[in-house]
């Protein structure tokens, strides 16, 4: 008897996933990106997304695997410095703390073009997956995009 409870169990799992349905999540604008901070190392900055979470539940972002460019030049890896929740069946802008810390070779005219901006306009891109977590569940949602934001400090 004991056998047979362990054989079902596994199954409520798969059970449960069935009834949970998923629309996609899109990132609908980049609306502005504010510099928090720029040195040799990183740069840190805030940008202010809109998202559609058209789902019923809402999703947290965890885990990105994005690469940020600037001007077309890859600068490194992003990485979010808090938690961000998609309210549920929402299309809402959202304030995104991204860090990057420099990887290679960057162009000493690029750091010195960045610095000196301030405020001005760049074009910033990011390509890459952030996973998305709803209970038990997770899915990597895939996004690439190329924009031009007004940096502000």
């Amino acid at each position: 008897m004991a056998g047979k409870a362990i054989h079902v169990l596994p199954a409520i799992p798969l059970f449960l996933a069935g009834c949970v349905g998923y629309d996609e999540v899109s990132l609908v604008a980049v609306n502005g990106v504010e510099l928090q901070r720029f040195d040799r190392q990183e740069l840190v900055l805030v940008a202010d997304v809109v998202v559609d979470n058209p789902n019923g539940y809402k999703i947290e972002l965890l885990e990105p695997d994005v690469d940020l460019y600037i001007n077309r030049t890859r600068v490194g890896k992003c990485l979010l410095d808090s938690a961000v929740v998609l309210q549920a069946r929402s299309q809402q802008s959202y304030r995104v703390p991204l860090r990057t810390r420099f990887e290679g070779q960057i162009s000493p005219l690029l750091i010195a073009a960045i610095g000196m901006m301030g405020s001005g306009e760049l074009a910033l891109g990011a390509s890459g997956t952030v996973v998305g977590k709803a209970g038990l569940f997770r899915r990597k949602i895939p996004f690439e995009l190329e924009q031009m934001v007004r940096l502000e400090r």
